[in-house]
């Protein structure tokens, strides 16, 4: 039989969850969906947080009691068991409750507005994916009816046209265009035309956490979904790694460089998975016919995604905290410090989506991370080893002489 070091699946490695007390982070909810809530795991990748790189492995049900957990932790724990029973694990729908949790009891007022914030984001995402894939369908009906103005249809035309100032001309050309369509559609897909624009609509849902769709005909959309902009800072990271592993001394480029081959191969599902999701869409009839089959397939591209961004953002802020103390101090070991860190909690990807190859590449990155060398702070809890900082201060002060 195989050896691998990697999870089976994104269910199987599990779930991060954003608790608040320091003693609970980080930990992942690993519950399948035949588990019962007392079989449920909570997994402290790396508890010690040195070399040992070892797993702290408890039953989910005795975190309460491991811990003292204040009202926001405690209600984030109560909706998780309430939600993912007898489901499984969801990012999307974890999301979703930390949200509404940090709207509800977060501590000031500042986070309740942004966790409202995001909130409403939703809605206007879902909008803003209607109405690029009503644009898709407006050209392809422009283009099978002759009409040169719908063929030129795009999301930002629309949308515009959505926000103007609500007046009986606007809102009759508004209802006149969506009706050419969608009766195109109903013509084209064999389908009751009130049934299109539901199905439109619940494809929109769908597609919220990812915005806009088909940019590459689309230029006047804009992709604003949270998965999209969480993709979007993933690229960016692994640009400004990639450059930092070039202009740093070999041991430090060595981290970096386990680093990238992670970032990158989480870089690469999720183009993959997004381009899975244009091709379902890229002939709009066949979308509102086969509506059931292709939500689906868009449904479980769309988890996948966000499985794949799980654990990514709090990584980059580490990074982003590191190069706002370097350019303040202009010393490199914030960088190191926080390569360090990242590398110890990368989102490992699981063995059902990666190839034979790059397996083998992960199980030697795994194996790579518990031989590192001790931290000079604990991201556990923020303690220092003192003793290892003061040498390493010393050595590097003589080298500076």
């Amino acid at each position: 039989m195989k050896k691998t070091l990697l999870p089976s699946s994104f269910e199987a490695r599990g779930l991060l969850v954003p608790f608040e007390n320091p003693k609970l982070r980080p930990v992942r909810l690993r519950a399948a969906p035949d588990q019962r809530l007392k079989e449920w795991e909570a997994v402290f990748e790396n508890y010690a947080g040195d070399s040992g790189r070892q797993n702290l492995i408890m039953q989910w049900i005795h975190l309460p009691n491991w811990t003292q957990m204040g009202p926001r932790d405690r209600e984030l724990f109560d909706q998780i068991g309430k939600n993912f029973e007898g489901a499984g694990v969801d990012p999307l729908t974890l999301r979703g409750i930390v949200l509404q949790v940090e709207y509800k009891l977060a501590e000031d007022d500042a986070r309740r507005a942004a966790a409202k914030q995001r909130i409403d984001g939703g809605r206007r995402d879902a909008l803003t994916a209607y109405v690029s894939l009503l644009a898709q369908a407006t050209r392809e009906c422009g283009i099978a009816r002759g009409d040169a103005f719908m063929a030129r249809a795009n999301s930002a035309i629309l949308m515009q046209a959505i926000q103007s100032a609500p007046t009986e001309l606007a809102d009759g050309a508004m209802a006149s265009l969506s009706g050419k369509v969608f009766a195109h559609l109903s013509e084209q897909a064999k389908v009751p035309q009130r049934e299109v624009p539901k199905r439109i609509e619940g494809l929109a849902d769908i597609l919220a956490p990812i915005g806009a769709i088909n940019l590459d005909s689309d230029p006047g959309a804009k992709q604003e979904g949270h998965l999209s902009l969480s993709f979007a800072r993933l690229e960016k990271f692994t640009e400004a790694v990639a450059e930092y592993e070039k202009n740093t001394r070999d041991e430090a480029a060595n981290r970096a460089l386990l680093v990238l081959f992670s970032a990158r191969q989480f870089v690469e599902l999720v183009r993959q998975k997004l381009n899975d999701i244009e091709q379902r869409l890229s002939f709009f009839a066949a979308v509102i016919r086969d509506f059931d089959d292709v939500s689906g397939a868009i449904k479980a591209c769309s988890r996948e995604i966000a499985f794949s961004m799980d654990g990514w953002d709090s990584l980059i802020d580490v990074w982003d905290e590191g190069v706002r103390k370097y350019e303040q101090t202009q010393d490199a070991y914030a960088l190191d410090l926080a390569i360090q860190h990242i590398l110890l909690y990368l989102p490992t990807m699981p063995a059902n989506a990666t190839s034979s190859e790059n397996e083998k590449v992960w199980n030697g990155l795994t194996f790579q991370r518990s031989k590192m060398v001790r931290q000079f702070t604990n991201w556990i809890d923020g303690s220092v080893d003192t003793e290892l900082q003061a040498r390493m201060d010393k050595a590097r002060a003589k080298a500076a002489q």
